[in-house]
């Protein structure tokens, strides 16, 4: 788990971009932002996503290492209207269905079939 304590003290963030760090665990302190609406985790080394907080609307997972949206994280996602998830290993859109926001999907460059 990585850990971003400074984070907590964010209380109103809105928007929010942790990309081209060197992220791979989840970021606990995520789930205090209760207002977050846009997140980029774009250019990381995340494999595995995990439950993100479920005011984004807007979510940057792009250039990352993901195979699979876990239906626990999709069913938490249920605002999103805009998710980019190119340029990753995804292989389906298996749970995405319960992204029923979703406006605007950016899906190129994976290894989906």
């Amino acid at each position: 788990m990585t850990k971003l304590p400074e984070l907590s003290l964010f209380k109103n963030l809105r928007e929010l971009d942790l990309s081209g760090n060197l992220l791979t665990d989840e970021v606990k302190e995520l789930n205090s932002l209760n207002f977050l609406k846009n997140l980029n985790l774009s250019f990381n080394k995340i494999q595995n996503l995990w439950k993100l907080p479920k005011r984004i609307e807007i979510l940057n997972i792009s250039h990352n290492l993901i195979k699979v949206v876990p239906e626990s994280v999709a069913k938490g996602l249920k605002n999103v209207t805009t998710l980019d998830i190119s340029n990753n290993k995804l292989e389906s859109f298996q749970n995405f269905e319960h992204m029923h926001r979703i406006k605007r999907l950016v899906a190129k460059n994976n290894f989906v079939r």
